[in-house]
């Protein structure tokens, strides 16, 4: 069938990440599909009919999930872990709904255009940001002229022109928080209030890491004024009675006068809230003064995303960092107020056993709160999967394991991937497993909520040091 009429009906699909756990079980948090909520947005303010499914969350079967919707198009958001998942759910509704079309989008589509088209079951791969290359395929503008898209056509693989990247972001609508089920997302493990809700706030990031993939939001820094952000904050407070705001940007702290700017508001209109950055904000990003109005404005928590304590290797991966930043910035926050955490990889190109050990080493000289040790992910489309690609590293090209907290899908020629594992236990334990690190969070409990977050991290590194790989552990 196809719909007679001018609108469109849209079904967005998330694939379930119930597969991507790892020995880190429990300590891994899923947020609701902002890119997916963007655009239902997005196409809904434009006159088309979005409906949003996010499986992992949602037991929903194949019968239930186009039952009495009956879209015209269906479109999953995939990335690289779980590819395979939209793979599977793609054939089967592409079977029974041989008429309706299918779209996929996000980092790995926009990665691999050619490799998911040559999928049958694929009509459409939408790369790069999606908003307006969705609206003019929903709006039957002809294909050839849609920028950002990519179909087949005569079984050839066309791909056309990229769309230009968003500069206003104030001019997106609000995401569609209303078609997620939003009281079934786990509360943050950080979090001091509930209900408590992801936000993002800016897109692009301009650095250069080796081992990050920005074939959607791309290098271009853009950003919601601090107004716009307030707004939506404010909205999502009196619509749903949120306490505390994830913001999940890549970059949230790049624009330091935007981040002061935003607190003096949120302080200007007397929010009584919380929030933190789980995602991670670069080190050397902060100062004294903005730290102090972050606070004042509710900030709790801040991650940086160091992942090495290794200086040489911080260069080898174009971090654009440096130990002393680091050092600094954990200092500041500290001196603040402001509890903070820290990412860092392992098996990154180039690194040795004594840069781990520097690694682990340079996590416990700092006061941290939380420190998360992952083994590095090779995700195509970055430099780091095509130079361990080239040099024969990768082991493992089924993607559905591409996750940090899982056994390493590469070894290179310094580091086997039974060395790998080992020091990927060894970082937890000789972090968390320290009578210094059990004294900082005593002395440092404020509330019930942190009494909780010990006992529950307490079992998550129980079951990490349990956890069994299909490798050895040790070296």
């Amino acid at each position: 069938y196809r719909r007679v009429g001018s609108f469109m009906k849209i079904l967005f699909i998330q694939p379930s990440d119930s597969h991507v756990d790892g020995s880190l079980k429990g300590g891994v948090w899923h947020a609701p599909p902002l890119g997916i909520a963007f655009l239902a947005s997005f196409v809904r303010e434009n006159k088309h009919e979005p409906k949003i499914v996010d499986l992992a969350i949602e037991n929903e079967s194949l019968d239930n999930i186009c039952k009495g919707f009956k879209p015209d198009y269906i479109g999953f958001s995939v990335t690289t872990p779980l590819a395979q998942e939209a793979n599977k759910l793609a054939e089967k509704l592409k079977i029974a709904f041989p008429d309706i079309k299918i779209i996929f989008g996000g980092p790995h589509p926009s990665t691999d255009i050619k490799g998911v088209l040559d999928y049958y079951f694929v009509d459409f791969v939408i790369y790069g940001e999606g908003e307006y290359t969705l609206l003019e395929l929903l709006n039957a503008r002809p294909t050839d002229e849609i920028k950002g898209l990519a179909y087949k056509k005569d079984g050839v693989v066309i791909v056309n022109q990229p769309r230009e990247l968003i500069q206003d972001l104030d001019a997106l609508p609000l995401p569609a928080y209303d078609l997620l089920n939003i009281s079934r997302y786990p509360k943050h493990p950080f979090s001091q209030r509930w209900p408590g809700l992801s936000v993002i706030t800016s897109r692009g990031c301009p650095f250069e890491c080796v081992y990050c993939n920005k074939s959607v939001f791309g290098r271009s820094f853009r950003k919601m004024s601090h107004k716009k952000i307030v707004d939506q904050w404010e909205l999502l407070i009196e619509r749903y009675g949120i306490k505390e705001f994830n913001v999940v940007d890549d970059v949230f702290t790049l624009d330091k006068e935007r981040v002061r700017s935003f607190c003096r508001e949120v302080l200007k209109r007397k929010l009584d809230i919380k929030w933190m950055t789980p995602n991670g904000i670069r080190a050397g990003s902060l100062d004294s003064g903005t730290l102090s109005l972050m606070k004042k404005s509710g900030c709790h928590y801040l991650y940086l995303g160091i992942e090495s304590g290794s200086e040489r290797i911080l260069k080898r991966i174009k971090k654009g960092i440096t130990l002393e930043q680091v050092v600094e910035t954990v200092r500041l926050i500290n001196r603040a107020g402001i509890r903070v955490g820290a990412f860092f990889m392992l098996g990154l190109p180039g690194e040795t056993e004594e840069d781990i050990r520097k690694t682990i080493s340079f996590a416990k000289q700092l006061k941290f709160d939380s420190v998360k040790f992952g083994i590095a992910v090779p995700l195509p489309g970055t430099e780091m999967f095509n130079e361990f690609k080239s040099k024969g590293f990768i082991k493992n090209f089924d993607y559905s394991v591409y996750f940090w907290h899982k056994e390493p899908v590469f070894e290179t020629d310094l580091l086997s991937k039974e060395k790998l594992f080992y020091y990927y236990k060894l970082a937890y334990r000789e972090f968390y497993f320290r009578p210094s690190y059990a004294l900082r969070k005593i002395v440092t409990l404020r509330h019930y909520s942190d009494i909780r977050n010990i006992f529950n991290g307490f079992k998550i590194m129980a079951r990490n040091q349990l956890s069994r790989s299909k490798v050895n552990n040790s070296p």
